[in-house]
This record gives C-alpha cells, sequence and structure tokens, in this order.
C-alpha cells in the first residue's frame, strides 16, 4: 500500500532533493521521483526512516499522492511543498521499497538516536495511529501577597 515520509527542513533554503521525472510533470498529470539528491532532506530521511507503521523510505518512481492532506493538482501539492515540512503519502513504484514492515504495533516506536537530528520527525502520527495529545499543566498555586 501507500507509504508516509515526514520531511521537515530548518529554512526554505534547504532542498527536499526529490527530483520528478520532468516528462510526467510537464504535462502536467503527476509527480513521480526520478532521483533523490544525496545530502539532502529527502536522502536523511532514507537513511533514518523511523519504525512506524505507515512511514517508507522514498525511491525512484514512487508517486506524489498527497503533500500536507492536498490530493488535488500537481500545483496545489507543489504549493505545499513550499513549506518547511512536508508530510507526502507516496504510492510506491515498481522499484519501491514500500512501507516500513514493522514487527511490532508499539505506539511508542523510536527513531534510532543514530538518525541525524533533521531527519528525526519527533511528532510524525502514521495514518493508522490515533492522535496523542499531553495533558495540560496543572495551574501553580498563587502566592498570597
Amino acid at each position: 500500500g501507500n507509504f508516509i515520509a515526514v520531511l521537515q527542513r530548518t529554512n526554505m533554503s534547504e532542498r527536499w532533493g526529490l527530483v520528478w521525472n520532468s516528462d510526467i510533470l510537464e504535462k502536467g498529470l503527476k509527480r513521480v521521483v526520478e532521483r533523490i539528491s544525496p545530502g539532502t532532506v529527502t536522502s536523511r530521511w532514507n537513511d533514518a526512516v523511523p519504525g512506524i507503521a505507515g512511514c517508507g523510505a522514498v525511491s525512484i518512481g514512487d508517486l506524489v499522492v498527497k503533500v500536507n492532506g492536498e490530493s488535488g493538482s500537481v500545483e496545489a501539492m507543489g504549493k505545499e511543498m513550499r513549506k518547511n515540512k512536508a508530510v507526502i503519502e507516496f504510492q510506491p513504484g515498481p522499484d519501491s521499497k514500500g512501507p516500513v514492515q514493522v514487527k511490532t504495533q508499539s505506539p511508542a516506536a523510536e527513531v534510532p538516536a543514530s538518525a541525524p537530528a533533521q531527519a528525526v520527525m519527533s511528532d510524525v502520527t502514521p495514518p493508522s495511529a490515533p492522535a496523542v495529545s499531553a495533558p495540560a499543566p496543572a495551574a501553580a498555586p498563587s502566592a498570597a501577597p
């Protein structure tokens, strides 16, 4: 099935590293990965894909299905990719590694400590996992004058 890559950059000058198949893109049909540039956000994600069900490494031939929940036109998805965070849903291509195979269904799955800091996405919520929010901190008692 489809898989998610959660990419985050520190500023707009940092490149995602996704190079699209220009023949398909120019026809305005879809974004298909032609290659991934080394040393970029996507290559770091691929090196440290978290062991979370639904996440996966991006491969040549993978097709972008949604970006930040936007599944409309190529232009609309492109607009979402101009942001500093892109949650991208891919349909695996013929040579894709596809989604990570997770042996346990532990919601506490973590990114390896050896993962590059920029590739660690602490707020990854895979599509199959329920959203979890932290309880509000208790109010501190006010001191009497």
